[in-house]
């Protein structure tokens, strides 16, 4: 997953916040089967889902989002000119990949296609 300058750092949030919403309202799913509740999230906002699938399996796997949205600030300074976009884009990346667990985020992703077909 990257960032590049088009990607609009409020965009991504207002669909983080919509994706938290739906974890909130199925409350007894996300505590007791997180792939269930990536796929439903998936099913319901496909489109972010295909463009944004690591992030949002960062808010249903980890309680503690908080380098998350460490991210999504840094991007919005980006955006502002205030921070460099490149550096920015590469350490986002580079936080995403060590901080999520790539391995565990890798395998529900196998799982998740498996269940799709």
């Amino acid at each position: 997953m990257s960032f590049n300058k088009n990607d609009s750092a409020i965009q991504i949030v207002d669909e983080l916040i919509e994706c938290i919403n739906i974890c909130i309202q199925n409350k007894k799913l996300w505590l007791t089967d997180k792939i269930q509740m990536v796929m439903l999230i998936a099913q319901e906002k496909p489109e972010f889902y295909s463009k944004r699938g690591r992030l949002i399996h960062s808010i249903v796997m980890y309680d503690d989002i908080k380098p998350l949205t460490e991210m999504l600030k840094k991007l919005y300074l980006a955006q502002q000119g205030k921070m460099d976009f490149q550096d920015i884009s590469n350490e986002m990346v580079m936080n995403i990949n060590t901080t999520f667990a790539p391995e565990a985020t890798k395998k529900m992703m196998e799982t998740i296609e498996k269940n799709k077909k």
